[in-house]
């Protein structure tokens, strides 16, 4: 075809795709295509306000877009590379999966997540929630990496068990500012 028979390396952006916020553009970003008949990979992860969203958010879409009333006001975005289920076909579990993911500090502690809340869109975005404000936290570091443990996830073609993923954590600013628009958009998904 026009594009030639080669495999394909990476694809680029050539000109401006802005983010959510209009803030930076993704001219320039390049990324190496993922095979469609690999596992589930975690791709990206925001740290997120949740005072802000719960502030934000329709009341429609509740459960969409906050953790429960007992949360601190820290979460953390999850978002795979396609939707995720265990591996018997069951969708992931709020308070027994949770503790797969683990959040990492600048100063190499670590905790993990109470509880992580279904966005709403086939299991591809997870709302983290702590039970507890944590010391790096309070300190006002930011997390720097969010792993979750292999083993666990398959896509639904049921192409195999996830690796372990870890990626850097983002601050979503955007995401409480424009949550409500984003989640009437998306019924009821972040992305």
């Amino acid at each position: 075809g026009q594009f030639g028979t080669g495999e394909l390396r990476s694809v680029c952006v050539v000109g401006d795709v802005w983010d959510k916020c209009r803030e930076r553009t993704f001219k320039g970003a390049c990324v190496v295509p993922k095979q469609m008949s690999g596992v589930p990979e975690l791709v990206y992860a925001a740290e997120v306000d949740l005072e802000g969203m719960r502030a934000a958010c329709p009341a429609k879409q509740k459960k969409a877009c906050a953790c429960p009333a007992w949360a601190s006001s820290h979460g953390i975005l999850a978002t795979w590379d396609a939707g995720v289920t265990l591996n018997d076909g069951k969708p992931v579990r709020a308070e027994r999966h949770a503790s797969k993911y683990r959040v990492t500090f600048a100063d190499g502690s670590a905790v993990r997540p109470a509880y992580l809340e279904d966005a709403g869109d086939s299991d591809n975005n997870h709302l983290l929630c702590f039970n507890e404000t944590f010391a790096a936290w309070e300190a006002g570091e930011s997390p720097m990496s969010l792993t979750f443990e292999a083993g666990f996830l398959t896509d639904p073609n049921n192409d195999g068990l996830n690796e372990e993923t870890t990626v850097n954590i983002t601050r979503a600013e955007c995401v409480v500012e424009k949550v409500s628009e984003i989640v009437d958009q998306s019924n009821g998904a972040f992305f």
